[in-house]
């Protein structure tokens, strides 16, 4: 039962704020090759020409970001041509607002980020006590930065998130030695 309201008290607010922080243009790139990338996939495309979208980055997040929007969004994004999608999302960002894009691209940062705070949790509750790690997650899951990460569809939330998973063994090190 705690970790379910220390889930909802993290996931409530992101949810609730996730389209009011303007739309920043990367989010409108990720969006954009997230989208391309599972249109691909659906529909077997493998020439590389059409996956050479957005691929100084990792896509494991776009991914995320293309599987919600390419899911539940109606088909009005997918008759876009792929060379054309970032551009027109820049031309009528309204679009982004009134399709409901944006909140959904949102979506996975807000489940990551307050997974992350339950992880928080474990990590005081093992560091000291089950009141710190109570402390520590709300602590995380209120951060005015914590909250701007988890609230765009970036890269930086998610580097971020894995950064601390991949810090976890040292932290273990320190305790042992």
């Amino acid at each position: 039962m705690l970790l379910v309201l220390l889930f909802l008290s993290a996931f409530i607010p992101r949810v609730l704020l996730s389209t009011y922080l303007e739309v920043s243009g990367d989010e409108i790139v990720y969006i954009s090759s997230g989208v391309v990338y599972i249109d691909n996939i659906v529909h077997g495309v493998t020439r590389w020409e059409d996956w050479e979208i957005n691929w100084e980055h990792p896509p494991l997040v776009k991914y995320l970001i293309g599987l919600m929007v390419y899911t539940f969004t109606d088909n009005a994004i997918k008759r876009i041509p792929h060379n054309e999608m970032w551009i027109y999302l820049y031309m009528k960002p309204s679009d982004i607002y009134e399709d409901n894009i944006l909140f959904l691209a949102r979506l996975p940062y807000a489940l990551v980020g307050s997974l992350t705070g339950i992880v928080v949790y474990f990590f005081g509750k093992e560091l000291l006590n089950c009141k710190l790690g109570i402390i520590a997650s709300l602590w995380l899951s209120f951060s005015y930065l914590w909250l701007q990460y988890d609230l765009g569809a970036e890269l930086g939330g998610a580097r971020d998130v894995l950064r601390g998973f991949g810090d976890a063994p040292i932290l273990q090190r320190c305790d042992e030695g």
